[in-house]
Formats: C-alpha cells, structure tokens, sequence
C-alpha cells in the first residue's frame, strides 16, 4: 500500500500506518495468520533452531573428546598401575577422560536445550499414554509400502538365476539382521506396554480389582518378553533356554554358540551386523548375555579393533572408529552388571590369552580409546570386586596373579610401542 514506506516497515520493525490500514491492525492481521502455523510443539515451531542448537553443542563436544581421548599408553599403563597398587587417587589423575553412552551419540544429555528436552519427553509422555489407552503393542499387522502383505508364495525353481541370489551368503546376511532388527522393535514393544502398565497400576489399590487385572496383564507381558529374548539369542547363535511348558529357564546354565565363532562372525563382519549384535547384548537372558561376554574377551579384536593398522583413526569423524567405542562402552556396561568373581577373572585370563598369542593386536588396544576402554574395564571392575567381603580368598589369589601377569605384558607392549616411536 501507498505510505508503506520501504518493506512496508519502520525502523523498529513494526508495520507502517498506511492509507487504508491502520498499524495495529496490520499487526492484528499478520498475527491471525500467522496462527494457522503454529504448534504446540517446540521441535515443529523452532526446529531449525534447535538443530542448529543441537550441532553447535556437537561440536563443542567433539572438539573436547578429541582433546581427552589422544591419551598415550603411557598414560593408560600408569593408570592400570596405580589401579592395582590399590593407589585410586592417582589413578582417577591419571585417566584422561572417561568413555559414555552419550559422548559417542556426541551430545551429552546435560547438554541438551531445553526445548529439545521438553519434546523428549513430550514424546515419551504420548507413547505411553497411547499404549495404555489402546493396550496393544505398538505394531499393527496391516500391510504397507515398506513392508507389504505376501499374496504368492512362489517355490522351487525361478527365472533368470534368482534363486542362487536368494542362496548367497550376503542374502542370507541381510535376513537374518532383519530378523533380529524385527525382533529388537518387539522387544521394545513389549517393554513399552509394560512400562505404562506399571505405571496405570501405581494408581490401583493393592488387592483391588483393577490392581489383579493389571498384575496379570504385567506378568503375561513378561513371559512374553523372556520369550522373546530368547528367540533373540537364537537368532544370535545360541540354543533356546526356555521351556515351551512352563516359560522358564535355568539363568546358570553355561551355553556356547551352536555355528561355534565363524557363525558369529558372519553376522558383525558388516558395520549393519554389529551394531544390531551390540543392540542385541544387553536384551539377551543372562546365561547367553555371559557367552556373548565371553566370546567378546576371546575375539576382541573383531568387536573393537576393526584396522589393526588404524592407530590415528579419529573416533570423532570416523563412523566405524564410533562404532568401536559404542562396543566398548556396552561391554563395559554389561560386564559391570557381573558379581561373580570366577567369571572376571576367566573373562581377562581369555583377553590376556588373545593378546599373548597376538602381540600387535594389544599393541593397538593400548593406542586407540576403545581399547583403552576395554582393558579399563576389565581391570577396574575386578579391582573393585576383589575388596568385596563376599569374594573368597582363593577368588581373589586368582585374579591378583592374573591381573600381574596381564599388566606386566602390558608394560612389554608399552615399551616397544615408546622405543618404536623413538626409533
């Protein structure tokens, strides 16, 4: 409109008054329009802020790894050192930084905006909500694009070579990470449904009516998930623990993957396979949970070590470099949860083993973070085990000697890694 002036605007940003239209109702009109695009969601309204908000924190904390994760060997030797000489304080001095679930993601959660915390839990908050109100678990069996109905079940032969396609190892790969991957949604499901049930029963009675229904509904949900944990360590390479009967298992009976360690192998080869097998660890029952520990400690360099190689690989901008440190970290996470002292001990005997046949292998865990975080945790968690009152005395001659001997290799590989770099 004439009288506008140049954008329409004046110089503190308002509308102008015009021939026509007042200012005020100018205003009142831009901001009824502008109404129809709002939300009460943060992440809709400010979502361009808040990742940008999100980056510049990622950054940040990127910038800050890489300053405490370019420790040297010689810095994880004097802190396995003050370790076991009982001497803490030296070894929290020591340690360049820890390792976490959220520095690998590369944004902390106390770093996070607020708004992004409010749609968080927002969503949260609405998923739970949904689960309780419709009880079911999350997943319809209708068809669509991405996962459509089967109408023709075709067999035997095909056209054009197809079924030596549908043979070939890759194939076979790609289904079976697909199962786990569906495997690991239902898990999830179930363990959402759970959650609102218990949550819906805090507001019952105990002994009422509602409060018998929704502890019935709470334990059906959990022989279906032990069920389905189960299927999920099949699918991994172990024998089934459950009794179709009764739906229970024996949690200390001692398993071992049935294709022996190349079926295993099979399935982490690819970046896709083991970050479901990681995915999967902490779902499985405990007794395949302490086999698939241990097949970590005797196969370590094929979870964390993917370059024997690679001692410079970033553990910020390399992807796979990630993904070693989020093996390290769930092992660490699931190998604290272990009270028993023979098994640590068995655990370190068997990366020891590894690293004594293989000595470049230990000269790469001693170099690059996640292998450093591997050998703390073992070392770490079998020191503070060992001073626990419950531990037998023969428990504790065990580990000191293993753990001696275990450092002591360390101190050789060290040395030649320091007279290499000076060579």
């Amino acid at each position: 409109p004439r009288g506008a002036g140049r954008g329409g605007l004046d110089e503190q940003g308002r509308p102008r008054q015009t021939q026509r239209m007042k200012a005020g109702e100018l205003q009142r009109l831009i901001e009824q329009q502008q109404k129809a695009v709002y939300t009460d969601d943060p992440l809709s309204d400010d979502y361009y802020c808040l990742k940008m908000s999100e980056k510049h924190v990622q950054n940040q904390a990127a910038l800050q790894r890489m300053a405490q994760q370019r420790s040297r060997p010689t810095d994880l030797l004097a802190e396995m050192g003050a370790l076991l000489a009982d001497d803490w304080s030296a070894a929290a001095a020591a340690r360049r930084g820890p390792l976490s679930q959220d520095h690998i993601s590369g944004l902390a959660g106390d770093q996070l905006p607020i708004k992004g915390q409010t749609v968080q839990a927002k969503i949260a908050k609405k998923r739970q909500a949904w689960h309780s109100e419709h009880k079911v678990l999350g997943r319809s069996v209708k068809s669509d694009l991405k996962k459509p109905r089967e109408l023709i079940a075709q067999h035997g032969g095909s056209i054009g070579g197809t079924a030596q396609t549908f043979q070939s190892q890759l194939w076979m790969l790609r289904g079976i990470l697909g199962k786990i991957a569906e495997k690991l949604i239902d898990i999830d499901d179930v363990h959402q449904v759970m959650e609102a049930k218990v949550a819906a029963a805090r507001n019952f009675h105990a002994g009422s009516m509602a409060y018998t229904e929704a502890e019935k509904v709470v334990t059906g949900l959990q022989q279906k998930q032990v069920l389905l944990c189960d299927q999920l360590g099949q699918l991994v390479g172990f024998p089934s623990l459950v009794d179709e009967g009764t739906g229970a298992y024996d949690a200390e009976r001692e398993v071992e993957l049935v294709g022996g360690w190349d079926a295993l192998f099979f399935l982490i080869w690819t970046p896709k396979g083991r970050a479901l097998i990681l995915r999967a660890i902490p779902c499985l029952l405990r007794p395949h949970q302490r086999a698939i520990l241990k097949t970590f400690c005797t196969n370590c360099a094929y979870f964390v070590c993917r370059n024997p190689d690679g001692q410079d690989e970033d553990p910020v901008d390399d992807e796979e470099a990630k993904l070693d440190l989020l093996a390290a970290t769930i092992f660490g996470e699931e190998f604290r949860q272990v009270r028993d002292m023979g098994f640590i001990t068995e655990c370190l005997g068997l990366t020891h083993g590894v690293f004594k046949q293989n000595p470049a292998v230990l000269s790469v865990f001693v170099h690059i973070p996640a292998g450093q975080e591997v050998i703390r945790t073992l070392l770490t968690h079998g020191k503070q085990l060992s001073g626990d009152s419950s531990v037998t005395e023969d428990a504790k001659r065990r580990w000191n000697s293993e753990s001696d001997n275990f450092y002591s290799m360390m101190k050789v590989a060290v040395s030649n890694l320091e007279r290499e770099a000076t060579a």
